[in-house]
């Protein structure tokens, strides 16, 4: 499977490309990316399988396996979809949208001033303008707080065991998705190991409450947006990221 974590793929609901795609093959025009069309279908079946999880309220085991299952299926479908060469204006959008699902992580950067060769993100949007499908917006505001953490003085030292083993699962989590193919289970293990290390320690301060929020935030954040219906979580991760920022 491509390298697709849950974070970089699953974006909100806005981010669904605007298409309207034939379900069958007899439907559509000989020699018009038959092939692209049909894998655009399964595309957007796949993500509506997604969002209705992402969008739901329930947790847990059952949540997590149906979630990756759903993942994998996505990453499954983007080998066949970028092998095709498009030939219209809608096989180039299947191939639009199947990027805006594979690169989320892109929306979720901040401005490029400073690196005027990384035209990624205004690429791909470009190919939506063209192909009307629709990418994730940038959340601003969280742009701007993840920012302002990374500022020298803005978090505390590391010699505090919170702060020194979320940066390592920071580290790690980047890692793991760095990979560009399969990732194994066996390769949770540090993480995972760290995770249980992290919530045994009970927080005694701002900036400790604030260093677990950032965890969670990469791990669970999608696009920079809640993906439960309840957004309250996520006003108050934001809340404590500020108030580490302010400290």
């Amino acid at each position: 499977m491509p390298n697709l974590s849950r974070r970089s793929i699953v974006a909100s609901a806005a981010a669904l490309p605007a298409l309207t795609l034939p379900a069958v093959a007899n439907a559509l025009p000989a020699g018009a990316d038959v092939e692209l069309q049909q894998l655009g279908v399964r595309l957007l079946e796949v993500r509506r399988d997604v969002d209705v999880l992402g969008a739901s309220a329930v947790d847990g085991e059952d949540y997590d396996n149906a979630m990756n299952a759903a993942i994998y299926r996505l990453g499954d479908l983007m080998q066949p979809i970028f092998a095709f060469t498009a030939t219209t204006p809608t096989g180039l959008a299947v191939q639009a949208a199947a990027a805006v699902a594979a690169c989320a992580d892109l929306w979720d950067m901040p401005s490029k001033s400073e690196a005027p060769l990384d035209v990624e993100r205004d690429f791909i949007e470009a190919v939506c303008r063209y192909t009307g499908v629709k990418h994730p917006p940038i959340n601003v505001k969280h742009l701007q707080i993840m920012a302002a953490l990374d500022e020298d003085g803005a978090r505390a030292p590391t010699a505090d065991k919170v702060v020194e083993i979320a940066d390592k699962m920071l580290v790690e989590y980047d890692r793991i998705g760095a990979h560009g193919r399969d990732i194994e289970p066996s390769e949770w293990k540090l993480y995972d190991s760290l995770d249980a290390e992290l919530w045994e320690i009970p927080a005694t301060s701002i900036n400790d409450l604030a260093t677990k929020a950032r965890v969670l935030d990469q791990r669970l954040r999608i696009n920079g947006e809640a993906h439960s219906e309840s957004d309250r979580v996520w006003c108050l991760i934001d809340e404590l990221l500020a108030m580490a920022v302010q400290s």
